[in-house]
């Protein structure tokens, strides 16, 4: 059966390295054509951000208020990220912008978003949610006032089998009991029954030149890599 994809016409991304994390980028280009708009809150002029239709200038983390774990995939910490300093120019965070948004969508549509709450109250209450559901699991979290005032990460207690953890243990103790999910059940460069998947290494080609003769083949900043293929609006003014 032939897989059905939905017509997707609009995309807001909300910052992150898109272009960087698809296997093949320059199909996700293609992809990215299709979409009637999309809108990017970024606070650096990514590659991403250069493909998008609009691009909202968002707040770094030093300049907003946030909560954070930390410790791979242990997630064994917990960091307050305090605001450093004031948004520079016009940026804000995204907390900001959909509250906006939603005051323009209806008639007390901010207040609806918010629910009466402003960023940092609403830091409180998922901190509250976290320390609920760790008190299930004897773990106690101190007042979050106490949490925000110390400004020291809380660090979760280690379970012994998860210290000794190692990924793919089973298939390193026995690889033919443990086979992997993959054609041979065993970890593979590259893999034969999957070509699309497979993308030829590309050489580190000088923008508009020629790797074998050095002529110009290419007026330069013509090719994708100089240039947005969409037209991008910026709303800093």
């Amino acid at each position: 059966m032939a897989r059905r994809f939905p017509d997707i016409r609009f995309i807001w991304w909300p910052a992150g390295p898109t272009l960087l994390i698809i296997r093949d980028t320059n199909r996700l280009i293609q992809a990215w054509q299709k979409p009637e708009l999309i809108v990017i809150s970024e606070c650096f002029w990514t590659a991403a951000a250069r493909h998008a239709d609009i691009v909202l200038p968002a707040t770094t983390s030093f300049e907003r208020n946030d909560l954070t774990m930390t410790g791979d995939y242990s997630n064994q910490h917990l960091v307050p990220m305090k605001q450093v300093v004031a948004p520079r120019d016009e940026a804000r965070d995204d907390f900001a912008v959909f509250a906006d948004l939603s005051e323009r969508w209806e008639v007390g549509g901010r207040e609806r978003f918010t629910e009466g709450k402003s960023d940092l109250q609403w830091l409180e209450t998922f901190y509250q949610i976290a320390a609920q559901r760790g008190a299930h699991q004897q773990v106690t979290l101190p007042p979050f006032a106490e949490f925000w005032q110390a400004n020291q990460l809380i660090e979760m207690p280690e379970e012994p089998e998860n210290a000794r953890f190692a990924r793919f243990a089973a298939f390193r103790a026995d690889p033919q009991a443990n086979p992997l999910k993959t054609a041979s059940g065993k970890i593979e460069i590259h893999s034969r029954p999957s070509p699309p998947l497979a993308t030829p290494i590309a050489r580190r080609t000088r923008c508009g030149w020629s790797p074998t003769s050095g002529m110009a083949t290419l007026r330069r900043g013509s090719c994708s890599c100089c240039r947005p293929i969409r037209p991008t609006v910026c709303t800093v003014n």
